[in-house]
């Protein structure tokens, strides 16, 4: 552990000791053009628009060569990256150096400060390409450009496909998570989609059109297929639940009827209107209030008569 400490401190001093034998100063330098800049975002499949940019450099040393190199700011990555050495020059001359800076993002319309710095270093022949550069003299100086970007045909493609993609998938994702019976490995390659297209948009920003185009398309299949197969009867809500609370009914008239129907061998019931066959009395009854009512009339005529006749010998 004291081995450690020892190792820590003895590198702390040391680039304290680099640090400070190091003197700093500002580089001076200037753009040659300080027009903006114009292009497209991608170039084509995987290549950033990149734009050369010329900067005045001169070198106060009487005696010593002045070794120029760059970072620039790229916007994609959010990060300033190393450039190289763009050139020498001589002692107490100027001399144009030529940098190159990238589009700052794919799928993007705008006007962009596209940052960079330069650092110069005397010293001995060899280069120096870290801050620390013992008993020398480092110069710097932050320089920026504006770049009017675009998108390009390519992009627009891609950015055509995520805008349909994102159209379509609401919907769909909304029908299949409100089914609770929806078919669970369309649900998964729904829940997919969303991640390629968090991919393609990362893709374009790097110009990996090729990549982000596939992507896309990828995307917007699942979602139609999804969409297609998207079956309505299957998510129609379920039953409500049956009251059980009381279980211990008594059956009903029905049950019972259904048991000794199931059970018992059934009773043919006679017809509603049906009678029963009459008897022999019934018949006798039957035949002599049929004769008294024919003879009705007759018996009433023979009574007429029979008084009429007596009334006739009664006045003689």
């Amino acid at each position: 552990m004291v081995v450690k400490l020892k190792i820590c401190i003895f590198a702390f001093l040391l680039i304290v000791g680099l640090v400070s034998a190091t003197e700093f100063y500002e580089l001076n330098a200037i753009l040659v053009d300080n027009k903006p800049l114009s292009g497209p975002n991608c170039k084509t499949d995987g290549i950033q628009t990149s734009y050369h940019v010329d900067v005045l450099v001169v070198n106060p040393s009487p005696n010593a060569t002045l070794k120029v190199t760059y970072t620039y700011y790229n916007l994609s990555s959010g990060e300033y990256e190393d450039g190289g050495k763009i050139c020498d020059v001589m002692p107490r001359l100027s001399n144009s150096c030529t940098l190159t800076i990238y589009t700052p993002t794919g799928g993007k319309n705008g006007s962009d400060q596209i940052p960079f710095k330069l650092s110069g270093t005397l010293g001995t022949e060899s280069y120096c390409g870290g801050p620390f550069c013992e008993g020398r003299a480092l110069y710097e100086k932050e320089l920026s450009v504006t770049v009017n970007h675009y998108t390009s045909l390519y992009e627009d493609n891609v950015m055509n496909n995520i805008d349909t993609a994102m159209k379509e998938y609401g919907p769909v994702f909304q029908e299949y998570t409100n089914c609770p019976n929806a078919n669970a490995s369309v649900l998964a390659e729904l829940q997919d989609v969303s991640s390629e297209l968090l991919n393609a948009s990362n893709d374009l920003t790097i110009c990996n059109i090729h990549d982000a185009y596939n992507l896309t398309t990828d995307a917007i299949v699942k979602i139609r297929e999804a969409g297609s197969s998207y079956a309505p009867e299957l998510c129609a809500p379920p039953p409500p639940p049956q009251n059980n609370t009381n279980n211990t009914h008594l059956p009903s008239d029905n049950n019972i009827t259904e048991n000794n129907e199931t059970n018992e061998t059934p009773v043919i019931q006679p017809p509603v209107n049906s009678q029963p066959p009459p008897s022999s009395t019934d018949n006798t009854s039957q035949m002599i209030l049929s004769l008294a009512k024919g003879c009705m009339p007759f018996s009433i005529l023979m009574a007429m008569l029979v008084i009429a006749v007596w009334s006739e010998r009664k006045r003689s």
